[in-house]
This record gives C-alpha cells, sequence and structure tokens, in this order.
C-alpha cells in the first residue's frame, strides 16, 4: 500500500535501496530467498540494491529524513484518521522537499537543486499493475543465485520458507 501510494507520486523509481530485513528476504535460512514483496519489484522492473550487512550508514541520509519526519509530522501529533495522516505527511514532506532551504545544497531545497527529482518520469497506475507485471524480470534473478534448499523426510522440499 505505501509503495504504491508512493509510486503514484513520485513514479515508479529505477532502483530502490534496501536494508536486509525479513520483509525482502526469508532471514531464517542460509539462503534467503526473496519474498513476494521483492519478486513484485523486479516485475514491476524495479531494481532492488541492498546495503552492505549491519552497516546503518549506508542509508544514514535515509534515516535522517526519518528522524525529521518523525520528529516534525509525528511526535506530539494527533490524526483522526489515516487519511488525515497522510496529508500531514504530504505536507510535511513536501515543504522539506520544495521550501526549506539546506545548507549541504547551497542554501536551495532539494527540489530546487534537483527539480527533475519530482517524478522519475515512469508513470504507476494500480489499476495497470497487472500489464505491468513482467515475470521475465524476475527469472534472470533467480537464475543468478544459488538456492538451498531442504529435502525433508516424506520428500518434500523446502525453499525460502514455503513447503
Amino acid at each position: 500500500m505505501t509503495l504504491r501510494r508512493a509510486f503514484l507520486t513520485t513514479g515508479l523509481p529505477r532502483r530502490i535501496s534496501f536494508d536486509h530485513g525479513t520483509v525482502f528476504f526469508d532471514t531464517t535460512t542460509t539462503s534467503p530467498f526473496p519474498t513476494r514483496l521483492h519478486l513484485w519489484l523486479l516485475a514491476l522492473g524495479v531494481e532492488l540494491q541492498f546495503t552492505r550487512i549491519r552497516r546503518p550508514t549506508d542509508h544514514a541520509k535515509i534515516e535522517r529524513l526519518d528522524q525529521t519526519m518523525t520528529l516534525q509530522a509525528l511526535l506530539g501529533q494527533h490524526w483522526a484518521d489515516s487519511v488525515q495522516l497522510w496529508r500531514g505527511l504530504d505536507a510535511r514532506r513536501k515543504r522539506l522537499n520544495q521550501d526549506i532551504p539546506s545548507r549541504v545544497l547551497g542554501g536551495q531545497a532539494p527540489l530546487q537543486a534537483y527539480p527533475n527529482a519530482i517524478h522519475s518520469g515512469r508513470h504507476y497506475r494500480p489499476e495497470s499493475e497487472a500489464d505491468m507485471l513482467d515475470l521475465k524480470r524476475v527469472y534472470p534473478y533467480l537464475a543468478s543465485c544459488r538456492w538451498f534448499r531442504r529435502v525433508k523426510g516424506n520428500s518434500g522440499i523446502a525453499l525460502g520458507g514455503t513447503n
């Protein structure tokens, strides 16, 4: 839901960077099979890039933005419902990106310094998602990895936490 909402706002990205959380990988096995979320993004044509294991500094800017959004838009706030929450988050993000100057960007707001960052140029529409999904994007990824599977006593196979 959240990624779809982001894609509607800013377009389908070419690449997303993630940490090694269980939402992207089955971390309970020696062969971390990708989750459905991971495979869905690949099928949409989004390249996934992962941080180094136990290196939160790889996402320092993202972590800082999360902290800023939490402090400015969540703590001490009360939202009547999820619609109001999203409106508040959208308003804060818009202000941070369009209005508030950044010392690192020479006194410009992020979207003043990088106006093309407002949209990826790759449009996303939930009603067209089924047509956008292409499993041929997933197969090369799966073929490039080494998957270890556990064979059970009853001749069943477990791969990626699925029997």
